[in-house]
């Protein structure tokens, strides 16, 4: 329970403002000593937007990141009213070690505190009184109700989780594109 967790305090007259904030692990390939591709291990981060009391946070996430193994994990969200954020960094299990990791938070008004600290005490949850005071930014971390266990990352397809490849464009060739002009063209 030594994960880390990040509270973004953003002044009512700092309002409205889009924050962008991503956690990044070291590279494993720089380490790789034979082929193979390495896997990052994966962080979700959820932000929650606090509520009267110390330790006391909204039960509605503002808004998540995928949970995939990969280097990189990010949430985007828009603030309407001033108040404070908890972004909370979480590791697929215990026994789970990120070596060298970096937060960066971007924010488009001035004014925007950012704090880290170790997570050392459960956070209690509680329903709202009022609307959220922000909402989020960005579809990463959207995910179907029913798609895929919320307490468990989603494996990496790298045939689709990839980047774009040259193999999967399709090769028309010129051919098809004249038979389309002449089918499409009429010469009076």
């Amino acid at each position: 329970m030594n994960e880390p967790e990040f509270v973004i305090s953003v002044p009512q007259h700092a309002v409205p403002c889009e924050v962008v904030c991503s956690i990044e692990q070291f590279d494993p390939r720089m380490l790789m000593k034979r082929p193979g591709r390495p896997e990052a291990v994966p962080i979700l981060c959820k932000v929650y937007e606090k509520v009267d009391g110390e330790n006391l946070y909204s039960d509605q996430l503002v808004c998540r990141s995928n949970w995939l193994p990969v280097r990189d994990s990010m949430v985007a969200f828009s603030v309407n009213r001033g108040g404070e954020y908890l972004i909370v960094a979480e590791l697929p299990q215990e026994t789970s070690h990120v070596e060298r990791m970096i937060f960066r938070c971007y924010a488009s008004q001035p004014y925007v505190m950012v704090a880290a600290h170790r997570m050392t005490r459960r956070h209690l949850l509680a329903k709202p009184v009022k609307l959220p005071g922000a909402s989020k930014l960005s579809f990463v971390g959207l995910m179907e109700p029913a798609g895929f266990d919320k307490d468990k990352p989603v494996p990496l397809d790298w045939d689709y989780d990839a980047m774009r490849k040259a193999v999967f464009d399709l090769d028309t060739g010129w051919n098809a594109l004249v038979r389309e002009v002449q089918e499409d063209c009429a010469i009076m």
